[in-house]
């Protein structure tokens, strides 16, 4: 499996660090970038980013599509490769923050519980339609992120209603949580493919600082 993190353009503020971890995208991930994550790159930096911005690229044929098996296996796969490549990188872990999408949004879960484990913390985490489960140990999860967690859903999402019907992409986090918010997107997001056109505004909508990211 291919599995390559990669730098997208240049920082004007190398102190902080974005990474982020595309959903799945079958043949495109052989790609250096595709379309849906060129409109995610380019609503980042509209919004004001102006950090490190890497981009996190897994390869998963189209035909673990099939059983939720084959699609898990391949999920942990890409988390172990995606921590060792972070570890790897040169950046410490705690100025870090990571930004999924669909099925990233599963790779970042799994990439929490290895931080855990290893008593690491990344500084933020954001979630936009994420495939992520909300029956999963979200209190454990958020003891590696130092200050919060972003997670932004809409339950009009019929590509996660049919495929997904138990992640946080459609209902929100299970529970509240003093380091975590949900912002509901419903109003302006009713297809799987509105995130990535949408990815400026759901950020001003959380009214997140650019220079905080």
């Amino acid at each position: 499996m291919h599995h390559v993190l990669d730098q997208v353009g240049t920082a004007k503020d190398r102190k902080r660090t974005l990474v982020f971890v595309r959903g799945f995208q079958g043949l495109n991930n052989l790609r250096r970038l595709s379309t849906s994550s060129t409109q995610w790159f380019n609503g980042i930096r509209k919004h004001g980013y102006r950090g490190q911005l890497l981009s996190f690229r897994w390869f998963s044929p189209w035909s673990d599509c099939r059983s939720r098996t084959d699609r898990d296996e391949r999920i942990e796969e890409a988390a172990d490769a995606l921590w060792k490549l972070l570890q790897k990188w040169g950046t410490p872990i705690e100025s870090i923050s990571l930004m999924g999408f669909s099925q990233g949004g599963s790779i970042i879960q799994r990439v929490l519980r290895l931080a855990r484990y290893d008593s690491a913390r990344f500084r933020r985490v954001y979630l936009f339609g994420a495939a992520a489960r909300r029956n999963a140990r979200w209190p454990e999860f958020l003891e590696s992120v130092s200050e919060g967690l972003w997670n932004f859903h809409s339950e009009d999402d019929p590509a996660l209603q049919f495929h997904h019907p138990d992640s946080v992409g459609l209902y929100g986090l299970p529970g509240y949580y003093t380091r975590a918010r949900d912002i509901d997107c419903k109003t302006f997001i009713s297809d799987h493919g509105e995130w990535p056109i949408n990815a400026e505004y759901c950020l001003y909508r959380a009214r997140l600082n650019p220079l905080n990211l």
